[in-house]
């Protein structure tokens, strides 16, 4: 209802916090309708990072990806390419998650084993490089997600 606000539809009387909630997921649902997203093929990353201690695992746990959730996006026609790396865990702040991008990973990106190249997280601030190793995150939040552009 305060979103309507005497039918101006203006959220006028929205609390500063709602206001930014609504900010965020229009936001989420622009980036959702680009190219990669609405047209592009799916490469899921857990399974290459099972083993992977640098992939949400904590301590006790002989497998990684029970926190953390890892795909790729990828619109050829275009040559947009994203990665999202979700944090389920409800009270856990992972740092320095990398994230292992397997060849088949590389190739269905249609990227070269050399190229290092900036990630920018479009929904937030956070910036991620891809190295030889994958892909560092120097910090995810909980109950959050990264939605990392590749820029070339």
């Amino acid at each position: 209802m305060k979103w309507v606000s005497g039918h101006k539809f203006d959220g006028a009387r929205l609390s500063p916090e709602q206001k930014q909630l609504r900010e965020f997921y229009s936001r989420l649902i622009n980036l959702v309708g680009e190219p990669a997203f609405r047209d592009g093929k799916f490469f899921p990353l857990n399974p290459a990072n099972r083993d992977n201690p640098h992939f949400g695992r904590l301590p006790g746990e002989v497998a990684s990806g029970h926190w953390l959730y890892a795909f790729l996006r990828y619109d050829p026609a275009i040559g947009q390419r994203f990665a999202v790396i979700a944090n389920l865990h409800p009270t856990v702040r992972f740092e320095e998650v990398v994230v292992s991008l397997p060849n088949s990973a590389l190739q269905f990106l249609s990227l070269s084993h050399e190229a290092d190249c900036k990630l920018v997280d479009r929904l937030g601030d956070s910036i991620a490089i891809r190295t030889r190793e994958g892909i560092s995150v120097t910090k995810i939040a909980p109950r959050s997600a990264l939605y990392l552009e590749f820029l070339l």
